[in-house]
């Protein structure tokens, strides 16, 4: 009998071994499987960490899904470039414009009352470290034709725009249900670095739509800035 007992327990510690090694193979190589993987650790592990995106590209058809089905969104970014790409485009045009849908976009401020830092010009000498065509203001003109963009938008109520003064080192968007955040590194563009997904109801959730709120409450119209 107990010769059976440990055979069955071998064979049962076999087999979700085996299991285990499948699934952490197939995260190698397949998007669906690192999703399930990261699910499965994120809640073993009680981290609200839903999946992790290689880059914002291999992201891009998750966030369009969660803009679709979302009436809130809040976009805390750096320039604002992927504001005119396709991940977007339903914030303005395919988008029903709904009352009940609320759109915030956060943009760094481009004119800082002195003796602010002026973090602009700082993340404008980082790129100049890895991208020669930084150095002479063009990040700040980047974000000024981001906020021109917006200005018709903004017209027609269908989104809001406020501008703050903090350290441009991620991108994070809040949906309903997700929180998504792209750390920017010093030594590459944000194209290159990953995206982190967060579950609504987790602590690094609740840290990123604290961090928007408060960028929000304490930021100020672009245009107000034109005055």
């Amino acid at each position: 009998m107990q010769n059976w007992l440990a055979s069955l327990l071998l064979g049962v510690a076999a087999s979700l071994l085996a299991g285990i090694l499948l699934i952490g193979l197939a995260g190698l190589f397949s998007k669906g499987a690192r999703w399930v993987l990261t699910g499965i650790l994120g809640r073993l592990l009680d981290v609200d960490v839903d999946m992790v995106f290689s880059n914002p590209r291999e992201a891009a058809e998750d966030i369009t899904k969660e803009l679709t089905r979302s009436s809130s969104i809040t976009l805390f970014t750096g320039r604002g470039s992927e504001l005119q790409r396709e991940t977007f485009e339903r914030l303005f045009v395919s988008s029903p414009r709904s009352p009940s849908r609320r759109v915030r976009i956060l943009l760094p401020s481009i004119r800082v009352d002195s003796p602010s830092v002026d973090w602009v010009s700082r993340r404008e000498q980082e790129n100049s470290r890895f991208d020669s065509a930084f150095g002479e203001g063009l990040l700040s003109l980047q974000i000024e034709a981001t906020v021109k963009f917006l200005k018709r938008y903004a017209a027609e109520r269908i989104l809001e725009v406020k501008c703050y003064n903090l350290p441009l080192i991620g991108r994070v968007l809040i949906t309903d249900r997700f929180a998504y955040l792209t750390p920017y590194s010093a030594g590459t563009h944000s194209r290159n670095s990953r995206v982190l997904k967060f579950r609504r109801g987790g602590d690094m959730f609740a840290f990123l739509q604290r961090i928007v709120d408060e960028a929000w409450e304490t930021g100020r119209s672009p245009w107000e800035e034109e005055s």
